[in-house]
């Protein structure tokens, strides 16, 4: 007789032998289509154009696509199909990273993104969609290694023959597995919440909002990835952006877009929005908050405008022996003419130029009583140009600026700063003084400075006085024989072109905006963006955001209580409202699927003890470990390797961070070192062990958490107690608190202390 357990057992491995036998097909097509794409591309790389140039592009065109199309094919190697839909109507559907078809192109693999597919994120009990069973294929490798089914319609599951039930609940199961130092996709396990968020239309800035934990930057990558699928025409041709807090995130995010099968999304931090400019200090809060401002918009506009000089007397001028006068008349109708064009201030030189050169010409004329026909005026330009006096003194009347020198300046002069900065107060432009050292020529900025310098590029331009000069005064005689003998080489097709058309198109090309990543070209545009954490953002890197996606279609990640910049905004409104208006919605994830209770329930008293409102989210895991504090009379490497090795022996696999305020970094890693030097090679090979301040732990998840001197964090606080939340919340298992001389505030006093 075969006992119950004996039947359920044989009843999972009959399953799970069925299910393998799809999932293999499913391989095996994956495989076809990857030889079928390298085949392509070989083809293509190796193939001959004609010459013109339109095939040229039509070769690169097809080795570009195929490349991308091979890349995807490459990432959505694990996991590829997770789940089986049986509906009422008897069909049934795999979902996976990406869709397939058979030899027929009858579609065997549903992209998750696909409107078929979504049923099986949304589909309840109550609303069941026409799903009778949802059920959770998990794979390593290309094997199967458990199923989890979910009943939605008993009434159907008979009827229907779906009577071999298996499994248990995989959501848990995916959130008791060990961290591994990277963020790990949810497509298999999405809920309604976190898919209905996903799946929101593309237009307007979407602000998801929701406590540590909810799975905020997650979804956000989920739904560039579905945005991507839906509206590929679209966003694919101008690109999509994700903007984070530091470059430990983006790390820990890399994997989750080419495991979805999207691999052209650009990621950046938002100090890194500039080419060529790498932040090396921070500002004081103060400072931070000043060069936050949007005030700061209207300064560095006063300042470029400072740069266009109406001269207050007239200046005499001799060319070759003849005196002329450049007037303040002259200098104000060249400026208008310039401001006309509505170019960048660097741009509008060689209308200025141009302009002002015309007019001193005609001057000349009449000082040497001259017929002005088009040849004399050229030879007049000439000569004024080879006159030292006249290039110093139209460059004096619109200076061409570079942005960082300019800015160097700016808060080196208090003079300059007092006369463009009547925004600020005294103070406040003493407190943004500052000099730079000879060493800081190509550096010495901060964070803060990024969007002021953002914000001079596109105020100045192409900072390319030579260009600007060729175009002010025309192509030298050896461009235009280069150019002339061009055209004769061109046969039948020369007629077509002039010399001076052709110096003008080419002449002047520079390439090297073509070297810099998307996001740091200037006027570079997205079809859509995510901003992470985004309550850091002052309303100037909102401005630098913007700029970058005009179409305003914006996803932004973040949840007010955990703001700690002082330039960050803790209302929505206040962050969104002077680039949208009120054209923003907000969507709110209110479960933790992180964070225990009984750490979260510690870390919201934080909150509440210094006053900060916040979401009241509900959590799916009760936890194993109650928070606990260790105390010793100093905190110094030795204390601190100890509790390492204790929490090691806990978590002897996945991820453990030490969290400290800067100034104890130092002695974190020196007990890391010294933890490291001791240990048993045989331990804890599993385990990646990493120490950081709380600002640079936001958004990262990890299996254990030692705080370290948690009053030290929050007496340091721009907003106290809100970077202490955020270590806090950091832990998916356990958070052990290590102090010295206090806690702050009394959300200590009833948990239990270990040595």
């Amino acid at each position: 007789m075969t006992s119950s357990h004996e039947s359920q057992d044989l009843t999972y491995e009959n399953e799970c032998a069925l299910e393998q036998a799809k999932v293999s097909e499913f391989y095996d097509r994956l495989d076809q289509y990857r030889d079928h794409v390298d085949e392509r591309l070989h083809q293509a790389q190796n193939s001959t154009p004609t010459g013109t140039p339109s095939s040229i592009a039509e070769r690169d065109a097809l080795i570009s696509s195929l490349a991308d199309r091979r890349k995807d094919l490459l990432g959505v190697d694990q996991r590829l199909c997770f789940g089986r839909l049986d509906n009422e109507s008897g069909q049934t559907h795999y979902i996976g990273r990406l869709g397939l078809s058979d030899s027929d192109q009858n579609p065997v693999l549903i992209d998750w993104r696909a409107q078929v597919s979504a049923p099986f994120y949304s589909a309840t009990a109550v609303t069941p969609l026409g799903v009778v069973r949802r059920r959770h294929i998990a794979t390593t490798d290309r094997s199967v290694t458990s199923l989890d089914d979910d009943v939605l319609n008993l009434d159907a599951l008979e009827r229907l023959g779906l009577t071999n039930i298996v499994g248990h609940d995989a959501l848990l199961a995916s959130l008791d597995e060990a961290r591994t130092g990277h963020m790990r996709d949810i497509v298999a396990t999405i809920q309604a919440e976190q898919d209905r968020i996903i799946r929101a239309p593309l237009s307007g800035t979407l602000v998801v909002q929701g406590g540590p934990g909810t799975g905020k930057t997650v979804v956000a990558l989920h739904r560039i990835a579905y945005l991507l699928y839906q509206h590929r025409d679209t966003i694919a041709r101008q690109g999509a952006l994700v903007v984070g807090p530091n470059r430990r995130f983006l790390e820990y995010i890399d994997q989750v877009l080419p495991a979805l099968g999207e691999t052209g999304v650009t990621l950046t931090t938002i100090d890194r929005l500039v080419a060529d400019i790498v932040p090396s200090q921070d500002d004081p809060p103060e400072v931070a908050r000043i060069k936050g401002s949007l005030k700061m918009a209207r300064v560095m506009k006063n300042l470029v405008e400072s740069r266009q000089r109406i001269p207050s007397s007239p200046i005499e001028l001799e060319i070759n022996g003849t005196s002329i006068t450049l007037d303040s008349d002259d200098v104000s109708h060249a400026a208008r003419r310039a401001r006309d064009t509505h170019k960048p201030h660097n741009e509008a030189w060689s209308t200025f130029a141009k302009d002002l050169l015309n007019r001193l010409a005609l001057k000349l004329a009449q000082a040497l009583s001259l017929e002005v026909d088009e040849p004399t005026r050229l030879d007049l330009i000439a000569d004024l140009r080879d006159v030292k006096d006249v290039r110093r003194e139209i460059n004096l009347c619109w200076m061409p600026q570079d942005p960082q020198n300019l800015l160097r300046r700016w808060l080196s002069d208090p003079e300059l700063m007092a006369k463009t900065a009547p925004e600020l107060t005294k103070d406040e432009q003493q407190s943004l003084q500052r000099s730079f050292e000879a060493d800081q020529i190509n550096g010495g900025w901060s964070i803060n400075d990024v969007p002021l310098l953002d914000e001079l590029d596109e105020l100045l331009g192409v900072f390319d006085p030579t260009a600007g000069q060729r175009r002010a005064t025309g192509p030298s005689q050896e461009e235009l024989e280069m150019a002339r003998r061009s055209i004769e080489a061109s046969g039948p097709l020369g007629q077509m072109v002039t010399a001076d058309s052709l110096v003008n198109r080419y002449g002047a090309v520079d390439n090297s905006e073509n070297l810099l990543e998307p996001h740091q070209r200037r006027g570079h545009v997205f079809g859509h963006v995510v901003v992470d954490e985004a309550q850091e953002l002052s309303a100037m890197q909102w401005r630098m955001i913007y700029r970058r996606v005009p179409s305003k279609s914006v996803t932004v990640v973040g949840d007010p209580a955990q703001t700690s910049s002082a330039a960050g905004a803790a209302d929505w409104s206040v962050a969104l409202n002077p680039f949208v208006g009120d054209r923003w919605t907000i969507e709110r994830l209110t479960v933790n699927y992180r964070t225990p209770s009984k750490i979260m329930q510690v870390a919201n008293e934080v909150l509440d003890a210094y006053g900060i409102s916040h979401d009241q989210n509900s959590t799916v895991r009760d936890g194993r470990w109650p928070v606990e504090t260790v105390q010793y009379e100093s905190i110094n490497a030795e204390a601190i390797a100890e509790q390492i090795s204790q929490l090691a022996t806990l978590v002897s696999t996945g991820t453990l961070a030490v969290i400290a305020h800067n100034d104890l970094l130092g002695a974190t890693q020196a007990a890391l070192d010294l933890y490291q030097s001791t240990a048993d090679d045989k331990d804890n090979t599993r385990l990646e062990i990493s120490t950081m301040s709380p600002r640079d732990s936001k958004g990262l998840e990890f299996d254990a958490v030692l705080l370290v001197e948690p009053r030290l964090i929050a007496a340091s606080d721009v907003r106290p107690g809100q970077d202490l939340y955020v270590a806090m919340s950091r832990p998916t298992q356990i958070l052990r608190v290590l102090y010295s001389e206090e806690l702050p505030t009394d959300w200590y006093s009833s948990l239990p202390e270990v040595r």
